[in-house]
């Protein structure tokens, strides 16, 4: 990993602010509608399984078929998480502090490994969240944008003035390339959206998904303390290996490989924890192991490439 801006992408207090809007985001479904219990894997549908962390009041169990981590319970009301005014306020002001950044650091790197696989054609960012990366890609495709937050995709339309969605049923249109960015653990029914978004692709048409990976040294280090242990904002929590076994019958895999900041996201935690201070060379060094994770597998977040 190089030259990662610690200050932009985990700035200090960045563990706190994070558990914060979680614990926000459990009283306001508490407050509200309420729960309902999630019994089975969200993958296998298997109910046999084992605890694993919990965040706050939520348990997380473990498939003991497949190894999915999923949240025990669900909102009925997913809205109350996902447009809450402090939610997408904080995301809107990141959003205008972050986006040079984000561009310069992830969005040429993304469209290249889109390029690798696909040159042009209809592009659909399912889960744009604030738009950086759809807005960006309209150099090289025609983009159009999906977010289940009314709000988030009325403000991707009027800043970037393209046409976004947030309900399924009203995308009348079929794509090439169909992006989701740190979206699939966010479903109740992942399996399902996957097979909903199948239906939106052309022949030979792509998903390219990227998604936290259980089966990391994040998780393993951090636990429930991880920035990535958000229920009810995470519902599941994949492992690599399993979901690309349950895809194989819908889709042809094309790519699967893990790349992740756990690193940087475990100096972060110690940091503020212990208020840790290193010069910013040693920290670099540190940081730059995160290429041997990769390589093993074992980073926080998995990148897969289906093809339908």
């Amino acid at each position: 990993m190089k030259n990662l801006n610690l200050k932009i992408m985990r700035p200090v207090g960045f563990h706190a602010r994070v558990h914060e809007i979680v614990k926000k985001a459990q009283k306001n479904v508490k407050d509200n509608s309420g729960w309902k219990i999630n019994n089975k894997c969200p993958v296998c549908f298997s109910k046999r399984k084992k605890f694993w962390l919990k965040k706050i009041n939520v348990k997380i169990y473990e498939c003991l078929i497949c190894k999915t981590g999923y949240s025990y319970h669900v909102p009925k009301n997913l809205s109350e998480i996902y447009d809450m005014d402090s939610e997408i306020d904080d995301k809107i002001k990141s959003h205008k502090k972050r986006s040079n950044y984000f561009l310069k650091k992830f969005g040429n790197e993304r469209i290249k490994f889109i390029k690798n696989f696909k040159k042009r054609g209809n592009l659909l960012d399912f889960g744009c969240g604030t738009g950086e990366f759809v807005n960006f890609a309209q150099k090289y495709f025609n983009v159009n944008a999906f977010d289940f937050s009314n709000k988030l995709s009325k403000f991707v339309e009027e800043k970037y003035n393209i046409k976004t969605f947030s309900e399924l049923n009203k995308i009348n249109k079929k794509f090439d390339v169909i992006t989701l960015y740190d979206v699939l653990e966010h479903v109740e029914n992942p399996m399902q959206l996957l097979s909903k978004i199948r239906d939106l692709l052309n022949k030979n048409g792509l998903i390219f998904i990227y998604s936290p990976n259980k089966n990391s040294l994040g998780f393993d280090v951090l636990g429930s303390e991880s920035n990535l242990c958000t229920a009810p904002f995470h519902l599941t929590y994949f492992n690599s290996e399993t979901i690309a076994r349950y895809m194989k019958n819908k889709f042809k895999i094309v790519y699967l490989k893990t790349f992740g900041l756990d690193l940087a996201d475990i100096f972060a935690y110690f940091r503020d924890k212990y208020q840790i201070s290193l010069n910013e060379k040693n920290i670099n060094k540190f940081l730059s192991y995160q290429d041997i994770l990769d390589n093993k597998g074992y980073s926080n977040h998995f990148r897969i490439v289906l093809k339908k």
